[in-house]
């Protein structure tokens, strides 16, 4: 779905980013080294470089929309079964 293969820490940081709708500024002049020892110094250059490596706003949506449904499929799963 996010159309690029990536690490678990930059698929998380990515995905936490869409869901919370979070919105980052950089410090510096926008075009940090982002690698993966100095990923998480600057969130605003990361998100951007996930960007421009092809993760999609789009396909991360559908994903937490999916979710969204799975969650609430699953409550009402979970309260109809009587034990």
């Amino acid at each position: 779905m996010w159309c690029v293969l990536s690490c678990e820490g930059c698929k998380g940081f990515f995905k936490r980013t869409v869901r919370k709708e979070l919105v980052y500024v950089c410090r510096e002049d926008g075009d940090c080294v982002i690698d993966k020892n100095k990923r998480n110094r600057c969130q605003f250059c990361r998100y951007n470089k996930c960007l421009a490596l092809g993760m999609r706003r789009e396909g991360m949506e559908m994903i937490i929309a999916t979710d969204r449904l799975c969650l609430t499929e699953n409550k009402t799963l979970h309260e109809n079964i009587s034990i």
